[in-house]
């Protein structure tokens, strides 16, 4: 599994780390580590894994992946393969894979190998990639925007009844 230092030594030091209230994550150690790194912590509140949705998604998921080898003992082999395809896949909210948004491409996997030759300059490509990514990029947060709102409205749907049914029973 990969650890903090893998993580920052192939993406950099997050800006914003937003946590559960894990022993491990609020620990004087691992807050040091964030002062040292200039790492601005959300913590989530305790007990409220709704506050961490897509992250419970994520998580439901690779479960969900890992169920499939829980006869196999060997089943924590199988977590780097669960998270490339996680990765890989495309998630409902955006439009998007989650290597899409962090690559502004998508991920090649085995099953697509082709004999491509290249013939686009250093430049191009750079350019090729930057476009991209400000469009994926454009587009997902649009997505996430529309997905928060329409979440919002069917809270705000269930919130409403409740309130309503609360009004009843209060009256009589």
């Amino acid at each position: 599994m990969a650890s903090a230092k893998d993580f920052i030594c192939r993406f950099g030091c997050p800006e914003t780390l937003r946590t559960d209230m894990g022993q491990n994550l609020i620990s004087k150690v691992f807050s040091t580590l964030a002062k040292l790194f200039k790492i601005r912590q959300i913590h989530s509140t305790a007990y409220g894994p709704q506050t961490q949705g897509s992250l419970e998604r994520s998580h439901h998921s690779l479960i969900e992946y890992l169920k499939m080898y829980i006869n196999d003992r060997n089943w924590d082999t199988w977590i780097r393969y669960a998270i490339f395809s996680y990765n890989t896949s495309t998630h409902t909210a955006h439009g998007f894979t989650s290597h899409e948004l962090v690559f502004a491409r998508k991920a090649r996997v085995p099953s697509e190998f082709a004999n491509k030759t290249i013939s686009k300059t250093y430049n191009d490509i750079i350019d090729d990639i930057a476009r991209k990514l400000n469009i994926t990029l454009k587009e997902a947060h649009d997505k996430i925007i529309e997905a928060k709102q329409k979440s919002k409205a069917y809270y705000d749907l269930k919130s409403n009844m409740r309130l309503s049914v609360l009004a009843i029973t209060s009256t009589c």
